[in-house]
């Protein structure tokens, strides 16, 4: 591929990423870009960017001796004004991750997202890679039509929501619950295999290795609860030996928000999704959580209500993409 994009103007170059040179021009980029869109967690991670970026000629080297994400950058005129970064997600299924598309607001719409989008997947295929996910608003319609036209297809849409910290938690309801041990990895996959759409499993297959705990995973979260005070829990409703809904709880003491995220059966749904919203709730009440954050997936509109009649709103809505490379 020429590096020289059409209409983009003179002196303009997509290039691979150098980390200590660009780390903290892509950080400046990514804030310019997202402007507004840019979460807590998001804005974190500029952060933590920023801090990579003092590293300096030290970070090219790391990038050499552990994973790390690398990607294509734009180049003008002596600044980075486009950014594709690419990280590989699972090694034996050739699958990579696509993330901080993103083009300077006076530059956009001459054809430089879609020069580093296009770099970087013909990056992934020399790599042998066999898919590539990324995710996008719904509502951008621009890059949704780049998407559409380099042959990305969507398998889920998930919608961001978050309940504001300054709201009473509900008490804890009637329902029984079970804490899941670490043992009962069997029928937590089981659940999710059944609760998960098709669609999505086979993006991203599950089995075991998703659910199922080492002794030093073990030992390393029971030492994060121990050091870190942080709570990580599943409970569960039960059928017998089969899950019919489990809601799982990730909090700590930093400012980010708690997490919750319920999966129940099929046959179950309609029924379970907001005494297990209200049992998480409280919960994180108690625990001493403040905001709340959970991703929904639209294919589970059940969930989607009762985190909205417990004052959740909603925020981005992502289409998921896949592009298979055969």
């Amino acid at each position: 591929m020429s590096p020289e994009a059409p209409g983009v103007g003179r002196g303009g170059h997509v290039r691979p990423v150098d980390p200590g040179r660009d780390m903290a021009a892509i950080a400046d980029l990514i804030e310019v870009a997202f402007r507004g869109e840019l979460d807590r967690v998001g804005r974190g991670v500029v952060a933590e960017m920023r801090q990579l970026a003092m590293l300096g000629p030290l970070l090219t080297v790391v990038q050499h001796v552990t994973t790390f994400p690398s990607g294509f950058v734009w180049e003008q005129d002596g600044r980075v004004i486009g950014n594709a970064s690419i990280n590989l997600e699972d090694a034996a299924a050739g699958r990579w991750f696509m993330s901080n598309v993103a083009v300077h607001p006076d530059y956009q719409g001459r054809g430089i997202g879609r020069r580093v989008v296009e770099e970087a997947l013909e990056a992934i295929r020399r790599r042998g890679g066999r898919q590539i996910i990324l995710q996008v608003r719904v509502d951008n319609e621009p890059a949704q039509r780049l998407y559409r036209r380099l042959g990305f297809e969507r398998f889920d849409t998930i919608v961001e929501l978050l309940r504001p910290g300054l709201l009473p938690f509900p008490g804890r309801p009637g329902i029984q619950l079970h804490r899941l041990g670490a043992e009962e990895w069997p029928a937590l996959l089981e659940l999710a295999r059944v609760a998960t759409p098709a669609a999505v499993q086979r993006v991203r297959p599950l089995g075991p290795h998703l659910f199922r705990r080492s002794p030093g995973r073990r030992i390393s979260d029971w030492l994060e609860t121990l050091l870190i005070g942080r709570l990580n829990e599943r409970w569960a409703v039960q059928d017998g030996h089969s899950l019919l809904g489990v809601v799982s709880l990730l909090a700590d003491h930093g400012p980010g928000a708690a997490r919750l995220d319920i999966a129940v059966r099929p046959e179950a749904r309609g029924r379970l999704e907001g005494p297990l919203a209200d049992a998480g709730l409280a919960m994180l009440g108690q625990w001493g959580a403040r905001s709340v954050a959970a991703n929904v997936s639209t294919e589970h509109p059940q969930a989607l209500q009762a985190l909205r009649d417990r004052h959740f709103l909603p925020g981005r809505s992502l289409d998921q993409l896949v592009l298979w490379l055969r």
